[in-house]
This record gives structure tokens, sequence and C-alpha cells, in this order.
């Protein structure tokens, strides 16, 4: 009875473990999902400036 004490101790754990390895997973690929979004806009920016800009 002990062992099965101990494996579910440490199955449990692992599970845990597991799930905030899932949520930081989540919240790094928001990140990215952000980060493409921001680059995607400045890059519009820049295309803009370049072909509607101020023609001096």
């Amino acid at each position: 009875m002990f062992w099965l004490a101990i494996i579910g101790l440490g199955v449990s754990f692992a599970f845990i473990k597991l799930g905030a390895l899932s949520v930081w997973v989540g919240i790094l690929a928001a990140g990215i999902k952000l980060a493409l979004l921001v680059i995607t806009g400045l890059v519009a920016v820049l295309i803009w400036r370049k072909t509607f800009g101020s023609k001096s």
C-alpha cells in the first residue's frame, strides 16, 4: 500500500508538471502570434510609406 501511495504521488506530480508546461506552450504560442502581428503591421507601414510617402 505504501508503494502505491508513492507511485500515485509521483504520477500526480508528473501530471502537474505536464499541465504547467502545457500552459507555458500556450503562453509562448500567443507571444509568437503577437510578435508576428506586430511585424506584419510594421512591414505594412513601411510599404505604405515607400509607396504613398511624401515625394521630395
